[in-house]
């Protein structure tokens, strides 16, 4: 498995719009969709700091995830310009080889520390 991290900060008028685009069902995920090799999006916000986002996106490895984006290079970048004025702040935190167990430990947090610090949003349940 690989996967993919990036934190989002959204002004509180754009929440709405932004967790639509950017959650398990929005149009990011219905992008990634398109390869059999993409296994999901968590959208995650922060209990504490309002309009702080994770997304956590899982491939089945670092090579599908790097073809998904070499073959659909153009609808991620014209994607990727639509949805830039949903977002105040856009960091990369990181991509790598992991497992559904390991999850946020990646980053250095327990996962269940990291769980009740962000609401989880997956397939339209928080």
């Amino acid at each position: 498995m690989f996967i993919v991290v990036w934190q989002f900060e959204i002004a509180e008028e754009k929440i709405a719009a932004f967790e639509a685009a950017y959650g398990p069902d929005g149009l990011w995920a219905r992008l990634f969709r398109s390869s059999p090799d993409y296994l999901g999006t968590e959208l995650l916000r922060d209990a504490y700091v309002p309009g702080s986002y994770l997304t956590v996106d899982r491939w089945s490895s670092e090579e599908a995830f790097r073809a998904f984006r070499k073959n659909h290079d153009s609808d991620y970048e014209t994607l990727d310009r639509s949805c830039d004025a949903l977002t105040s702040r856009e960091t990369r935190i990181g991509a790598r080889p992991g497992s559904p167990q390991t999850g946020l430990r990646l980053w250095g947090g327990r996962r269940s520390r990291a769980r009740r610090l962000w609401r989880v949003h997956r397939q339209g349940r928080e």
